[in-house]
């Protein structure tokens, strides 16, 4: 449901800005401060319908979604899970770049109250298989049986190189980290976020090219907080979730850290060490802060 091909089709403005992320990462947070920058703190829209997810073809077709982006006439923001050896594929790319992630632990824990609320239901052609992996993800009753359906199929995590819900984590980030040193490129992390919301969107702000006062950036980092955007969920959630009240749902890490075993946490720091040297594994897990 991923559409690649439409990076090499779009002509990009210098001012764009695409917002790529690994799946419950701080995709919507992020989209929500973009939107709140580049209205000076006036965004009243709806998000999906402001901030298309770009590459996929899941609400729009390719030629939808080029006509929607070409009507726009404000400053324009997007959004993608797509690594960036997908993403910098199209030659204008002038445009701002601003990735953020998060620590697998928390992703999944995360992504499964996302997963089972998703309206979408995964057709199987004409067999239904209650054995494939989607199904039993989507079957999971707790967060522990999805963590495990997962680390189960662990193998899965070294076969995509495009966007792909969760099994894409480790190859997204490494290719973005790749590219940080670029001028138009910005890295964040969820837990910068957490520590220090004011400060990052200070920082992001200047990214942008903005340069606003302290009352302008003060009523931004108000409409950017969970408790807002909790309040706001039917103008944040994206088109597939079915339980929009849902969407926004805890904003908490370290919600798996009573529930992992010593053996749980051995499988999963070999998993890490198998697409991260240990700098990045501490970065993934802690951010900057």
């Amino acid at each position: 449901m991923n559409n690649d091909s439409i990076w090499n089709k779009l002509n990009f403005k210098n001012d764009d800005v695409i917002i790529s992320s690994t799946i419950k990462s701080g995709t919507t947070w992020l989209q929500q401060i973009v939107a709140q920058l580049i209205f000076k703190g006036e965004f009243k829209g709806t998000l999906n319908q402001t901030s298309f997810w770009i590459d996929t073809v899941r609400d729009y077709s390719e030629e939808e979604m080029i006509t929607k982006i070409n009507n726009q006439l404000h400053r324009r923001f997007y959004k993608t899970h797509s690594p960036a050896s997908v993403v910098l594929t199209n030659n204008s790319m002038k445009a701002k770049f601003i990735f953020i992630t998060r620590d697998f632990r928390d992703v999944v824990w995360s992504f499964y109250n996302h997963f089972v609320n998703s309206k979408y239901k995964y057709k199987l052609l004409e067999n239904y298989d209650k054995n494939t992996i989607t199904r039993q993800l989507r079957d999971s009753k707790t967060p522990y049986e999805f963590w495990n359906i997962i680390i189960d199929n662990k193998h899965l995590f070294e076969k995509h190189r495009s966007y792909k819900i969760i099994w894409s984590y480790f190859n997204t980030i490494n290719t973005w980290l790749e590219v940080s040193k670029l001028e138009n490129v910005l890295i964040l992390h969820f837990n910068d976020l957490k520590q220090n919301l004011k400060r990052n969107i200070e920082s992001i702000s200047n990214f942008l090219g903005y340069n606003y006062s302290n009352e302008i950036l003060n009523n931004i980092y108000n409409k950017c907080t969970f408790e807002y955007m909790k309040s706001n969920s039917l103008k944040c959630s994206p088109i597939e979730f079915k339980n929009s009240k849902a969407f926004i749902n805890k904003g908490t890490n370290k919600r798996w850290k009573d529930i992992l075993n010593e053996n749980d946490i051995n499988n999963y720091n070999e998993l890490m060490s198998l697409f991260f040297d240990s700098d990045t594994v501490y970065w993934v897990e802690n951010g900057n802060s």
